[in-house]
């Protein structure tokens, strides 16, 4: 389960993870938003996450959409927050929007296709403030999870080999 604010590189470690560990993934953005940036209805969202994360046995999901959020807590048996500065955040929201500009990304809804508004850049800019502080709390309530908090590109980096290297060795994942 990974977590962290828009720009942290939640959608590419989990397709990283995925593609090391061979794991289904499912980003959570992809069941949220339709063609054209359409919210889709709250049922239809919450039975399509429902039913990923019962039907596999194990999975990496990226997303925090906090309401759902509880089931997802229940099954992982990790967690990983990509704990990264506003600045590093924004940096990376504008860094995708210039690399998929007039394209949707991988990790979207097709009909989605890259952008970037007011609305969002103040919603980057205040995420460390307003929602960090609820997920460190979330993470602290987690006794039987493993925790994993990355916070920098160089960190997620160092993460994905060592993933790597595990699997070559067949062995679990070390990280503190």
């Amino acid at each position: 389960m990974i977590m962290g604010c828009a720009g942290s590189g939640k959608s590419t470690l989990a397709q990283n993870l995925s593609k090391e560990l061979g794991l289904p993934t499912l980003h959570l953005d992809t069941i949220f938003w339709s063609p054209g940036w359409i919210e889709a209805p709250k049922d239809q969202f919450v039975k399509a996450h429902d039913e990923f994360v019962q039907k596999e046995e194990k999975w990496v999901i990226d997303g925090n959409y906090s309401k759902i959020m509880d089931k997802r807590l229940e099954k992982a048996d990790t967690i990983i927050h990509l704990d990264f500065s506003t600045i590093n955040c924004l940096y990376g929201v504008i860094k995708r929007r210039i690399q998929f500009h007039g394209k949707t990304r991988p990790d979207l809804t097709e009909g989605c296709q890259e952008k970037l508004d007011w609305k969002f850049l103040k919603w980057v800019w205040g995420f460390n403030e307003t929602n960090t502080p609820r997920i460190k709390k979330t993470l602290e309530e987690q006794k039987d999870k493993k925790i994993i908090v990355l916070k920098n590109r160089w960190e997620i980096d160092a993460f994905v080999e060592e993933v790597k290297k595990s699997v070559k060795e067949n062995r679990p994942i070390v990280w503190n």
